[in-house]
């Protein structure tokens, strides 16, 4: 669906998880935690489905750090948040 930022945790890399950039990645609970309990440095778990079918599991810190990132996020990227501002009735 695109884009989100997310960090390693300490200690963690590409090449400590085994991860190749052949895997399907999935955020896990990504929607609600910014509906809920938006904060800077919030803990994301992402599961990586590699070609073979094995899953990885592991801890990130998602680098959406304000509230108008949130925005830009939910609204589907800066672009389209723009796009709407501009639309909208002033």
């Amino acid at each position: 669906m695109g884009i989100v930022p997310l960090q390693y945790a300490p200690g963690q890399n590409a090449e400590k998880l085994g991860l190749t950039g052949e895997e399907f990645f999935e955020t896990l609970g990504l929607p609600d935690a910014l509906a809920r309990d938006f904060a800077a440095g919030l803990h994301i778990q992402v599961r990586a489905r590699r070609p073979d079918g094995r899953v990885i599991e592991f801890a990130t810190v998602l680098r959406i750090d304000t509230p108008q990132e949130v925005l830009y996020y939910q609204h589907g990227g800066i672009l389209p948040f723009v796009l709407r501002q501009l639309m909208s009735p002033s």
